[in-house]
């Protein structure tokens, strides 16, 4: 993928020189007239329009898609927030967190846990049967309290990213953490057991 971006100004960063790219160039020259009426254009037809958080890509982030599937039997992995440390850039149907890499892995271990399954279900919108739609407008409403245990639990996430990639089982992992979140909601036996139920 090639993005090109008109730059930031601020940053001294640039915009890409299209120039740079003959065969891409001559692929947007056949659309030059369409190009060349875009209100959002940037310094030239050929620029997208400036990006606010450009940059955010080039950080270490948890990553979501839009609509997830609550169907582990599938194979689909619910609810799916991942974390990415290749600076990958997301479209339209993803979204993205950045911030402190241990309140990161942190919110990263209470969105993927048994409660944070249960957020997802109670704090986004059903779509059918099972798939749920993550808008960033729900996200940012789920609870997630400030925890003394955000170092603890994002060594078990680092733990966990780990042992994933070698194909490990994650499941004692997975069990830790969702002791420890459980611990930063204070939630009493009765509560535990019916999140586990769900």
């Amino acid at each position: 993928m090639i993005n090109t971006h008109n730059g930031i100004k601020e940053k001294g960063i640039k915009p890409v020189n299209i120039d740079l790219y003959p065969s891409i160039k001559k692929h947007l020259n056949e659309f030059y007239p369409q190009l060349e009426k875009r209100l959002d254009k940037g310094v030239t037809p050929y620029h997208l329009r400036n990006c606010a958080y450009m940059d955010d890509f080039n950080r270490q982030k948890i990553t979501y898609i839009e609509i997830m599937t609550d169907n582990p039997g599938d194979g689909y992995d619910f609810p799916c927030f991942s974390f990415d440390t290749n600076n990958c850039v997301v479209l339209n149907t993803a979204y993205i967190m950045t911030g402190n890499i241990d309140e990161l892995k942190h919110i990263l271990g209470i969105l993927n846990s048994k409660l944070g399954r249960l957020l997802v279900k109670y704090y986004s919108v059903q779509l059918q049967q099972r798939q749920f739609r993550m808008l960033n407008q729900y996200v940012v409403n789920f609870p997630i309290p400030k925890s003394k245990d955000v170092k603890l639990i994002s060594a078990l996430v680092d733990q966990m990213i780990t042992d994933k990639k070698q194909l490990r089982d994650i499941k004692l992992l997975e069990k830790k953490v969702d002791t420890l979140v459980y611990q930063s909601f204070d939630f009493e036996a009765e509560e535990i057991a019916f999140i586990e139920f769900q």
